[in-house]
C-alpha cells in the first residue's frame, strides 16, 4: 500500500479495521521520515553548513559531503560523508562538537 492509498483509505469509513491500521502505520512511518528530514534541514540552517555531491577519482561513484566553514585556514572542512545527502548530514550531526566551527 502506498502513502497515497493509505491516506485515501484513512479519509473514508473503512469496514476493515486491519486495513485502517495498516494505513495508520504507513502514515506514521512517513511522518517519522518527514520529521527526521526536518531535523536535518534545521541543523543545516542553524549551523550554516552545506551538503555537496562529489565523485571519486575515477568518476564512477557519487558520494556526499557535509561541510562546515571557518574563518581560519582551512576555511572549509568536511565533517560528514555518506552515500546519500541524509547519510552525510547524519554523520556530521554525530561528529564531536569541536568539529563544528572549531
Amino acid at each position: 500500500m502506498t502513502l497515497d492509498e493509505a491516506m485515501a483509505l484513512a479519509s473514508q469509513d473503512c469496514p476493515l479495521p486491519h486495513r485502517a491500521g495498516e494505513a495508520l502505520r504507513i502514515m506514521r512511518a512517513h511522518i517519522m521520515r518527514l520529521h527526521a528530514d526536518t531535523v536535518r534541514l534545521d541543523w543545516l540552517e542553524a549551523e550554516a553548513n552545506t551538503v555537496r555531491a562529489c565523485e571519486d577519482a575515477g568518476g564512477e561513484e557519487i558520494y556526499f559531503e557535509a561541510v562546515t566553514y571557518y574563518m581560519a585556514t582551512p576555511s572549509e572542512r568536511v565533517i560528514g560523508v555518506g552515500a546519500t545527502p541524509r547519510a552525510a548530514i547524519d554523520a556530521a550531526m554525530l561528529a564531536p562538537p569541536e568539529a563544528h566551527h572549531g
